[in-house]
């Protein structure tokens, strides 16, 4: 065995023989001069990256825990007040255990002591396990406190998943597991148990912990506390035998002589009690103890460590009860959000794979399935540096991925000791980043898209230093329904398509896979689940578009003028991200991006009748945190789409033309006609119209040959972009929206959409036939292709403040 010496080496001998790297270190904290003593483990990865060996070893501590109280929970239930034997007789035979992990270092504990009871009890004659983490971020649930140390705040996100179903079968968890490295003083725990008391009847908490730093004073406190709630609560620490020093008897030479870790050994106060099971110490009665709901302790008030909190002879607990108290978001034994739906789509977006992690709700059954998680060969060795809350990921991805290990950056605060810590990185004023030199290439970086910033300050410090380090993509990769695309055939739009590309399809031979011209929607949504088709169109027909876009200088004053309307509502460019309208918008993100630079371009389907793809948007807004989300279209018809964005209150619209005024930001208002309208999927996106597939999955779309894009297309409307945004002193007029019931297809750029995959039966013009062939040259040219009659001067398309208009055929 080949030892790496440049990093701190203490030897434990495991349960089979085997030497490995220490798994217990004790450090100095730097943010508490009243508690400098601290510990971490191995497993956790906050010192050294750590393997799926780090992690077996320190779940099978975990599972010998599991295996001494497993005749309290599995079917050799022979005591009749066991909560665990009421609980199978309500939900009809499984035990149901809530496991609780605490953010930070509480998340890969409980991940482990999850994985452990799932292994024991997968046959499901034993306990039902379910797991949660408590997170820093504002999410719905139970808030409580951690009062000593450097993120006291914490919600354990108890909606959704399981756990609701559960309560509405009309019951509670039968047990709730609160997994942790350590105990410090049990302030946090006991904060978190009152905190569940007000949403759960409990009857049972045991508490698992690596180590028990508390004093006799904390541990009666503790259990004072928790008996006068009638909450029946145990402690377990596993008894660590292994090692230069015992953690279950500390030696002299031990750095925790001394102290009591796991209640074992000569000197403990339970010395030659039954360890097995640590609930019979706690199974202690305070009742006489307690005189109206207050706690008259046993020892003297002097001797309390709490003494700030103490009034009286009444223990004042670490945190005002008022902010224990959440019965008003209570209804039904169901947790109300705290938040507004507009906020929890801020709060989506903070987070990577929503689906499968516990922070965002509890879940249960094999949401760890390895090969979900497995990546490709060129990301399965190395380290992978893990930001904050993301650990959760990066446990599972080394547990399925043996090749790589993993590293916190955390938001632990402790300081170089030459021993356990031999260099420090400070991040963004509150993360750290430790032992830096002991990590093995390649170096990837994984964080959630509210600390893009971080993960991106950690890259700039440790290339700096040398070390190469590139973020870890086959995350975005582990479900091909879960990112976009780039653009195909080599089409240069700098834009990132949120859709699922399906097959490569021929657009005149596969008809089959696309619905009739003339079908229109009749409020059934198995409409959108077909795209429509492509029109054939010649080199004369995009010669034409060409030509058109070259001299079309009113086009290019209303893309100066957009721009301008949205610098000034919106002056800090870097801070947006533009999200394209498929396929209309594509066009003008595309001058938005190059006039205001900094700015960011993107694209999802949105249909009238439908709505938008939400997955996609879920998605972008998870890629683009920190970036204002303002949606682009061509122009407006009827206002379907702005009104379609205005109820989910997504975020503004902007377009090129905006006839009726429904836009919250337009080049110009009046139908003029732009020549993208033209545009197609075959020629200009490589990719058919989206349809939609389900809820879950974004909007897919075929793809089409290379053969039929026309790159020179694409490059003609980016050359014509507009050299800047108009000026301050050139002005939009601006008009009040308007509307009128009409069932025709109205505006110059619908009617040309509708030639290009619909059925007109015939179309109008306010203008006479001379204005038309100069204004509207290519929608004259598409009718005459597909042999649509048309009518001039029709003045009556005035009332309707259009230009354009038609009516559509239906087919049968």
């Amino acid at each position: 065995m080949v030892l790496n010496l440049s990093r701190p080496v203490f030897l434990l001998m495991d349960n089979e023989g085997n030497f490995n790297l220490q798994d217990f270190y004790h450090i100095k904290r730097d943010n508490n001069p009243l508690r400098e003593e601290a510990f971490t483990l191995s497993c956790l990865g906050k010192l050294f990256p750590a393997s799926s060996r780090e992690l077996t070893r320190c779940g099978r501590w975990l599972s010998e825990l599991l295996g001494s109280i497993s005749s309290d929970i599995d079917g050799g239930i022979t005591n009749p007040d066991d909560p665990c034997k009421v609980g199978v007789e309500k939900t009809g035979g499984q035990c149901h255990v809530l496991i609780v992990g605490l953010t930070e270092s509480g998340i890969i504990p409980a991940f482990l002591m999850y994985m452990e009871a799932s292994r024991r009890w997968g046959d499901g004659k034993g306990p039902n396990p379910h797991l949660v983490y408590s997170t820093r971020r504002a999410v719905p649930g139970i808030p409580f406190s951690e009062t000593h140390s450097h993120g006291p705040d914490h919600t354990l996100p108890l909606e959704g998943g399981h756990c609701d179903e559960i309560w509405v079968k009309g019951g509670n968890f039968d047990e709730v597991w609160i997994v942790e490295d350590e105990i410090t003083s049990g302030n946090t725990v006991l904060n978190l148990m009152l905190g569940l008391q007000n949403h759960m009847t409990i009857k049972r908490i045991r508490v698992f912990a690596f180590a028990d730093f508390r004093d006799d004073v904390q541990k009666c406190e503790f259990i004072r506390t928790a008996s006068g709630k009638n909450i029946h609560c145990s402690v377990h620490i596993p008894v660590i035998r292994s090692g230069p020093w015992d953690l279950s008897s500390p030696g002299e030479n031990s750095p925790y002589h001394g102290e009591n870790l796991s209640f074992s050994g000569e000197n403990s106060p339970y010395h030659g009690k039954n360890l097995s099971s640590l609930s019979s110490i706690f199974d202690l009665s305070f009742k006489d103890n307690i005189k109206d709901n207050t706690v008259d302790p046993c020892i003297p008030m002097e001797q309390l460590s709490f003494k700030d909190n103490i009034k009286g002879n009444t223990v004042d607990h670490c945190i005002p009860m008022e902010q224990l108290s959440f019965k008003d978001n209570i209804k039904d034994n169901i947790v109300v959000p705290s938040v507004s739906m507009e906020q929890l789509g801020h709060i989506s977006g903070s987070w990577h794979m929503q689906q499968r992690r516990p922070a965002l709700g509890v879940k249960t059954g094999p949401f760890f399935d390895p090969s979900r998680w497995r990546v490709p060969g060129e990301f399965s060795r190395g380290t992978l540096l893990a930001v904050g809350e993301s650990v959760d990921m990066a446990a599972a991805i080394v547990l399925a991925n043996p090749g790589l290990s993993f590293q916190q950056i955390s938001l632990s605060p402790w300081k170089v000791d030459g021993k356990n810590i031999c260099s420090r990185m400070e991040i963004g004023d509150k993360y750290y980043f430790y032992n830096y030199e002991s990590l093995n290439e390649p170096v990837f970086i994984l964080y959630d898209p509210v600390d893009y910033e971080i993960g991106m300050e950690v890259m700039e410090k440790l290339v700096s230093r040398g070390i190469d380090v590139k973020p870890f993509l086959p995350v975005m990769d582990l479900s091909p329904r879960d990112c976009g695309v780039r653009p195909v055939n080599g089409l240069p739009w700098n834009q990132l398509f949120y859709l699922n590309l399906e097959k490569e399809v021929e657009p005149f031979r596969d008809t089959h896979l696309f619905r009739p011209l003339g079908r229109a929607y009749n409020g059934d949504n198995t409409f959108w689940s077909t795209p429509s088709p492509e029109p054939d169109l010649d080199d004369g027909f995009w010669h034409l578009v060409k030509a058109d876009i070259a001299r079309n200088d009113a086009v290019r004053r209303a893309g100066a003028g957009l721009a301008r309307a949205i610098l000034q509502e919106y002056p800090d460019p870097g801070k947006i991200v533009f999200v394209s309208i498929l396929r209309a918008g594509v066009p003008i993100t595309d001058w938005l991006c190059r006039l205001l630079p900094g700015s960011v371009g993107t694209a999802l389907s949105l249909f009238v009748g439908l709505g938008m793809d939400m997955a996609a948007l879920r998605r972008l807004r998870l890629d683009y945190p920190h970036r204002t989300v303002i949606f682009v279209d061509g122009w407006t018809g009827r206002g379907g789409v702005a009104r379609a964005i205005a109820k989910l209150g997504a975020g503004p619209l902007a377009v090129l033309a905006d006839p009726w005024g429904w836009a919250d930001f337009s080049g110009i208002q009046a139908d003029i006609f732009c020549p993208s309208a033209c545009f197609t999927g075959l020629a200009t996106l490589g990719f058919s119209r989206t349809f939609f597939v389900d809820h879950d999955s974004f909007f897919s779309a075929y793809k089409f040959s290379r053969d039929y894009s026309r790159r020179d297309l694409v490059s003609a409307w980016q050359a014509a972009c507009p050299d800047a945004p108009l000026s301050n002193m050139d002005k939009v007029k601006v008009m009040n929206k308007f509307y009128a019931d009409t069932h025709l297809r109205i505006h110059s750029n619908e009617v040309c959409r509708a030639l290009i995959n619909a059925a007109p039966e015939k179309l109008f013009f306010s203008c006479d036939k001379f204005a038309a062939r100069e204004r509207f040259a290519l929608l004259l040219k598409l009718a005459g292709i597909r042999g649509i009659p048309m009518e001039f001067n029709a003045n009556f398309l005035n009332d309707l403040k259009t230009e354009a208009a038609c009516t559509l055929k239906q087919c049968s």
